[in-house]
């Protein structure tokens, strides 16, 4: 079966051969490295005239200088790590991470701190399969650093004022998770808009504190939140949305048919119905989950092309 035509390919075929793409460029990845200690160890760099093996992997290999920086960083890690090398092979470490720990070693050398080669061992154990951001983190809490700056106000022209703080691991996680839930309304996430809007929400909710009086006697009936209600208009009652949010946890329910494994992304999250409104689906808790908007586009254009198959078999119902 040729590559070169896709769209003959099963979905299962499709997944298998892209995973076995990823396999080798993790391998290639591990063979690069391993080429390149080797052209540093006989100093081919410099018999090619390039006075190192950053320049010579930008002149001769035609890597741009990051691609470059990185690999030659991950390289070097591989002389006091050896197994550095199998986990970049296996996909366990990324190049970038590989390349930013080899990054701090070397600042810890350079600081007077240098680390034993069993203490690199176990540091590498611990970035496995993290993120850039992740390992920049696990990092900094096994080497340390610079103490954080004080808070800075410095005001500009127009009104604007830049603040400068350090957040904490608690208040970072709620920020991050703060971004998730608003992706919506903040795109790209920015902190700015964010602070803006967090706080119109909070002096909003402290005036009316402040100044409501009791509007709910003691003892009054609540509404039960998953009770059925009529489908006069699309609007969903507020507490039916909020009982919805807590069940799911403020994250997409789309299951994978095959593996079961839940989307989970709390970005851009909306709530769906699994029997289509349209179609006479009903607004009780029974029939809503929560969907990334990724995933509630693709179920609602999967069920115009599968028209005639019922939508809660095109997608698992909410755990």
């Amino acid at each position: 079966m040729s590559e070169s035509d896709l769209s003959s390919f099963s979905n299962y075929e499709l997944l298998t051969a892209l995973q076995l793409l990823v396999q080798k460029d993790h391998e290639g990845n591990a063979k690069v490295i391993r080429f390149l200690r080797e052209v540093e160890e006989r100093q081919l760099h410099l018999e090619k005239g390039c006075e190192s093996l950053e320049l010579f992997c930008q002149v001769v290999l035609g890597l741009t200088e990051n691609q470059a920086r990185t690999r030659v960083r991950a390289m070097r890690l591989t002389y006091s790590v050896p197994l550095a090398e199998e986990k970049i092979r296996a996909g366990e470490l990324s190049l970038s991470v590989a390349s930013l720990a080899q990054r701090k070693f070397i600042q810890a050398e350079r600081d007077g701190e240098p680390l034993s080669a069993k203490k690199r061992c176990e540091i590498v154990d611990k970035l496995e399969h993290c993120s850039l951001s992740e390992a920049a983190r696990v990092l900094a809490e096994t080497l340390g650093g610079p103490a954080p700056p004080k808070e800075k106000k410095t005001a500009y022209a127009g009104g604007a004022t830049r603040i400068e703080f350090t957040a904490s691991a608690t208040l970072m996680e709620n920020i991050e998770r703060l971004q998730e839930l608003l992706s919506h309304k903040n795109f790209d996430g920015r902190l700015d808009l964010l602070f803006e809007h967090i706080s119109e929400l909070a002096l909003e909710e402290l005036e009316k504190k402040k100044t409501a009086k009791d509007d709910h006697a003691a003892g009054a009936k609540t509404e039960t939140p998953w009770a059925k209600t009529e489908n006069i208009t699309r609007y969903i009652p507020v507490k039916t949305q909020r009982f919805v949010w807590l069940r799911d946890g403020g994250r997409c329910q789309f299951r994978d048919a095959e593996t079961g494994r839940t989307c989970g992304s709390r970005r851009w999250v909306q709530i769906d119905h699994i029997i289509p409104f349209s179609q006479g689906g009903r607004h009780d808790a029974t029939n809503l989950r929560l969907l990334c908007g990724a995933h509630n586009r693709f179920v609602y254009h999967r069920g115009k092309l599968c028209a005639t198959k019922p939508r809660e078999e095109t997608a698992a119902a909410p755990a």
